[in-house]
């Protein structure tokens, strides 16, 4: 599931696009109204949700009314390809610095920039490509951690904000030193089923995925930033279960 707050609304997106719902705090679960795009996620920012993952399109991201999250029809809504003859589909999308950060795999990867707040207008919407070659494997992966968002791609954890500073660099990767950890013990067939947390209390970030021929998430794997001025990032493994991280 990919769970997004639109303004007092929390919506509900899986990949079986069985939705998407909604919960308004109380009560039961019901379907989002009006017409929404049947898709696997969806990212809140700038007064719109934007919605992906809908079978015929897998490039093609919704966005939603600026003043209405059950209006996806109306004249202030509309949707944006991104690169759909790529070989890749859209996994998941994040806001950054108002910004809408747009992660593609999961197989040769980039990532993509809309910029803007309406559809027209002096300012609208614009695309540009960040970078090319990340792939991203699960939208649970992205999180928000000390004014940057870290994700998990096949190749291990990158920083937004240092891949944005040096591209497809090393010095864009946080789990650089670790990458036989990645290549050889991870379940990479599995990596959609990662998911991740920042556990501001202990100052770690951390990411439940499977290792080994694992079919679920068997092991834990962190950073550590609490002396990050001192002595950088500290990665660590932690092999106790985990389904999900919250």
């Amino acid at each position: 599931p990919v769970f997004s707050q639109a303004r007092d609304l929390l919506t509900i997106w899986d990949d079986k696009n069985d939705g998407p719902f909604k919960w308004n705090q109380t009560g039961d679960i019901a379907s989002l109204g009006g017409t929404p795009p049947v898709g696997r996620g969806m990212a809140f920012g700038n007064n719109r949700g934007w919605a992906w993952g809908v079978n015929a399109n897998q490039s093609r991201i919704y966005y939603s009314s600026s003043t209405d999250i059950e209006d996806w029809t109306g004249a202030d809504t509309g949707s944006i390809d991104i690169d759909p003859e790529d070989g890749d589909r859209i996994v998941g999308a994040v806001f950054y610095k108002r910004r809408l950060i747009v992660f593609k795999g999961p197989n040769k990867g980039s990532i993509h920039v809309i910029a803007g707040t309406a559809p027209t207008g002096a300012d609208a919407f614009t695309r540009t490509v960040l970078v090319r070659s990340i792939a991203l494997q699960s939208h649970n992966s992205i999180i928000d951690a000390n004014d940057d968002v870290w994700f998990m791609s096949d190749r291990g954890i990158h920083s937004l904000a240092a891949t944005e500073q040096f591209g497809d660099f090393q010095g864009a990767f946080l789990s650089r030193f670790h990458t036989t950890y990645f290549r050889d013990t991870v379940n990479r067939v599995r990596l959609n089923q990662v998911w991740g947390a920042n556990y501001r209390d202990k100052a770690c970030a951390l990411w439940v995925l499977p290792v080994s021929s694992s079919t679920t998430n068997n092991e834990t794997i962190g950073i550590s930033y609490n002396r990050v001025q001192e002595d950088g990032l500290k990665f660590f493994t932690w092999t106790r279960s985990g389904a999900s991280a919250v």
